[in-house]
């Protein structure tokens, strides 16, 4: 074996193309740098004062776009899910627990009155 190829001992996580593979890897092992990445980005969209259209635009381009390779590969553990929503909704209404507007209405389409 040549001395640049580096075999890993059993269940240590290699990362291929973007996700976590390996034997006995923890479902959580790929989120944590993701989710910190996102929270980073957030801060640094939030300084600039974007309205509640821009927001959702921004939500859709820093957590949709990182998370929807890395869920179709590895899965997304609800508890990850769970912190994105919670990062969601903190980020929509300025670090608000509560929405201004019910859920339910900010889920409809846009032309049914919905973001």
């Amino acid at each position: 074996i040549p001395l640049a190829v580096r075999i890993v001992a059993e269940g240590e996580p290699v990362r291929i193309l973007g996700a976590w593979v390996g034997k006995d890897i923890h479902p959580t092992t790929a989120w944590p740098k993701v989710v910190s990445m996102i929270k980073k980005n957030l801060q640094r969209w939030g300084r600039r004062k974007p309205t509640l259209y821009g927001k959702r635009l921004i939500l859709g381009m820093a957590i949709g776009s990182r998370t929807q390779y890395l869920t179709r590969v590895q899965s997304m553990p609800k508890t990850v899910e769970n912190e994105l929503i919670s990062i969601m909704r903190k980020f929509m209404w300025n670090k608000s627990r509560s929405p201004r507007i019910g859920l339910d209405e900010l889920y409809k389409k846009k032309k049914e009155g919905g973001l």
